[in-house]
């Protein structure tokens, strides 16, 4: 904090992961003002008196990374690093250079994830079979080349040194250090004494969520009846009265997504609609549209559902919400506008997802086993509990991630009172 030339700059994937309650800059405002720290909230950067400074930033998409080019940052921090894409980061380890006096180093937090390239990366630490970390590896350095896509490690700097030695012609080969370090929960007494009940949560999540945030499971991913299981789906005969109902809509996306999506071996993508009632704390799943449909035919099946929804909220006095999921893209905000305006008289919006797929649908699920979701026994019923129970070997997550935001919309609102 002490030179001026000295910048940090520490990434989250997405920027309302830095501004989220307890995210890094609530961290920050912890931690910074001890040092004599000016923030500025709007830039999200710290500044101390000599000139040094701290920043946070996102990486939303991937080509955000180009917005760093040609910038020089001596210190480089990623936030759960597995939800970065491996381009993201080794882009921007070229950008981690200055001329400050302080050694430029990277430092990185994460957690288990088998299907992140973070998983290759540090398979030198893990256990092949259990898929833990190596007590005995932890915290030993070693040094590597990314060699174009293939990355080449060494015990020694020397030894890859001599390995390409005289094969980059004038360039001078400097390999970089890197190292592991394990931890877990009992590693971090102060949240466990402020919050002793965190264990508790941790050890009631679903088992494959359990190992990998619990145990630092490299190696486990879910599989048949792991992360959801039919039996949990209480089914019922007749709809619920009162509430809030919540229509929420995956679409299939674009025209020229739509085409591409049909050579696949899975073909298209659906374009999934949950209907799903909160009453108190019992969540009904009463309806579940999952077609294969053009953007024309989609859109046309998303206002005449709205109609149908509408006197179906009146008839069972519910109150109705209607949500959709609106990708990245300029072009997916303007469907998304129009949309809104069709349905100008509703509350109605669009909603970016935030962060994996599987961890999106992961409250849902806990909720689901804890025994608090039904389902109407109907047509789509039993193919709808077969797709959940067979996630993530299943081709399609469209029907999971419908009813994973409808969940999280009727968190947002709470539960309204009927008409």
């Amino acid at each position: 904090m002490d030179e001026p030339r000295f910048g940090a700059v520490i990434f989250r994937r997405n920027f309302t992961q830095i501004d989220a309650q307890g995210g890094l800059w609530d961290g920050s405002i912890d931690l910074y003002p001890y040092c004599e720290g000016n923030p500025n909230q709007s830039k999200k950067r710290w500044t101390f008196p000599s000139g040094a400074r701290v920043g946070f930033a996102h990486l939303d998409h991937e080509q955000t990374k180009l917005k760093y080019h040609g910038a020089q940052i001596g210190w480089l921090g990623f936030d759960e690093l597995q939800e970065f894409s491996e381009t993201q980061f080794f882009y921007m380890t070229s950008r981690n250079r200055s001329l400050c006096p302080v050694k430029s180093q990277i430092r990185a937090t994460m957690n288990a994830d088998a299907d992140s390239w973070v998983a290759g990366f540090i398979e030198w630490w893990i256990d092949e079979k259990t898929g833990y970390p190596i007590e005995e590896r932890g915290g030993v350095i070693r040094y590597f080349f990314r060699d174009g896509e293939t990355i080449v490690w060494a015990d020694t700097a020397e030894e890859i040194k001599e390995l390409f030695a005289g094969s980059t012609g004038r360039h001078k080969i400097e390999p970089k250090s890197f190292t592991f370090i394990p931890a877990d929960i009992y590693d971090n007494p102060i949240l466990l004494e402020k919050d002793p009940t965190y264990l508790s949560t941790l050890m009631s999540l679903l088992p494959v969520e359990k190992e990998r945030l619990l145990e630092n499971n490299w190696k486990i991913r879910p599989g048949g009846g792991k992360f959801f299981m039919r039996e949990w789906f209480k089914k019922i005969q007749h709809a619920e009265h009162g509430g809030t109902l919540v229509r929420f809509w995956d679409f299939a996306s674009t025209e020229g997504d739509w085409r591409e999506t049909s050579k696949k071996k899975d073909g298209p993508s659906y374009s999934a609609g949950a209907l799903l009632r909160r009453k108190g704390d019992r969540w009904y799943i009463e309806d579940m549209i999952n077609v294969r449909k053009g953007p024309g035919g989609v859109e046309e099946l998303f206002k005449a559902t709205v109609r149908k929804d509408r006197e179906y909220a009146k008839k069972t006095g519910a109150n109705l919400l209607v949500r959709w999921e609106v990708e990245p893209g300029s072009a997916s905000k303007r469907e998304s506008y129009r949309l809104s305006l069709s349905v100008a008289d509703l509350d109605a919006e669009g909603i970016p997802p935030q962060g994996d797929k599987l961890v999106r649908a992961r409250p849902f699920a806990i909720r689901a086993k804890a025994g608090d979701v039904y389902v109407l026994e109907e047509a789509w019923t039993d193919d709808l509990l077969r797709t959940l129970h067979h996630i993530p070997d299943s081709g399609h997550w469209d029907q999971m991630d419908a009813l994973s935001g409808a969940y999280t919309a009727t968190l947002d609102i709470g539960t309204y009172e009927p008409y």
